[in-house]
């Protein structure tokens, strides 16, 4: 779809009527790094923070109590030795999956902050046979959980955990990077030659059929992220650079523009609105961009567009060199959606803190 401005039509964008405020997520356990991962619309989120012996923990920030180390909300019968180093992604029911390790086994878990009584609920799941290490990468409302795993034959393998405890092995597969409530799984697969260099990128899509999946391939096709609705978010590339998409089917493959200009980079994610959260390695100016229909504005560069609360722009820029966008939650009663980032003091290997920006309203 085009919009005014930016968004499609030619002239100057129209200002969104709202500011983004910022919520600093930062390590807990006296070390130097917080990783954000996931969020859900009720604005929690997880990921990993590391201790001061440089050992990953798994973690949840809640609005109400913070950022608070998974470990410390099960009791020592519940974990059964099990230490959750990772929390890969949280459903709207504030259930949790990442990987556990306990005497040099690593396998997927799942954790329900709220549903099941007495809350939360820990437990360890079953993997395919032969798994020598896995674990969950995406978990969708109805617990069901995509999980990688390792074999004496390969490291990129997948399978789908159900609630009633069985597993469905889909084999060799890299990079899930969606699953929804319709049971569709979203992969970023590669293909290379004999020498292992990259020939192309291959999106994967799956859909459950009764009696397994249908397959989709779409050759080409760097895949991103994918909604509830199916809409994939991803590129492809164009004129010598990797133009931005949204991708219903085969025959349904949207360019977005910024005025007459492919956007250019890799989407990170899309909600249910169809907002895709586009990052970049690059200056604050132009390193967290959303592109949203919302009123036909398109791309939204959320630092360069002045759409920080200004305090909180010239702190966050003063205090971390660059910013990477992470994810984006449905959008809120502003119209517009939260966004999820992390701030690096100094390079990738730096200090690293979470950054949440909300969006809220601006003064008429």
């Amino acid at each position: 779809p085009e919009g005014k401005g930016k968004g499609g039509g030619g002239g100057e964008k129209d200002s969104p009527p709202v500011q983004y405020s910022v919520t600093v997520l930062q390590n807990t356990l006296g070390g130097s790094k917080l990783y954000v991962v996931d969020m859900n619309d009720s604005l929690e989120i997880v990921g990993g923070q590391r201790n001061p012996d440089d050992e990953s923990r798994a973690f949840v920030y809640t609005p109400d109590q913070g950022v608070v180390d998974l470990n410390s909300v099960v009791t020592a019968e519940q974990s059964d030795g099990w230490v959750m180093v990772s929390a890969m992604a949280i459903n709207e029911l504030g259930q949790i999956t990442g990987r556990a390790t306990k005497d040099g086994e690593t396998r997927p878990y799942t954790l329900d902050l709220y549903g099941v009584a007495p809350p939360p609920h820990f437990s360890i799941l079953p993997t395919p046979s032969g798994a020598s290490w896995s674990e969950g990468m995406e978990i969708n409302n109805l617990g069901e959980i995509v999980a990688r795993y390792e074999d004496e034959v390969s490291s990129g393998n997948a399978f789908v955990y159900h609630p009633d405890g069985t597993v469905t092995d889909l084999g060799l597969r890299n990079g899930v990077v969606g699953f929804n409530d319709a049971g569709q799984i979203l992969f970023r697969d590669h293909v290379s030659d004999d020498a292992g260099q990259l020939q192309f990128y291959l999106g994967v899509r799956l859909t459950p059929n009764g009696d397994g999946y249908t397959e989709e391939p779409f050759p080409d096709f760097w895949a991103g992220a994918m909604n509830e609705s199916g809409v994939m978010a991803g590129s492809v590339e164009r004129k010598n650079t990797d133009a931005v998409v949204r991708v219903r089917d085969a025959d349904s493959v949207e360019v977005l523009k910024d005025g007459k200009q492919d956007i250019w980079g890799n989407p990170i994610s899309i909600n249910d609105d169809g907002d895709v959260a586009i990052p970049a390695h690059a200056a604050w100016s132009s390193s967290i961009r959303i592109y949203t229909d919302f009123n036909g504005l398109g791309l939204l560069q959320l630092v360069g567009d002045n759409l920080i609360v200004p305090e909180d722009s010239v702190w966050m820029t003063e205090n971390y060199g660059h910013g990477y966008i992470m994810d984006i939650a449905n959008r809120d009663l502003t119209g517009f959606p939260p966004v999820l980032i992390r701030g690096y003091v100094s390079g990738f290997n730096g200090i690293t803190d979470g950054l949440l920006l909300t969006p809220v309203l601006s003064d008429p």
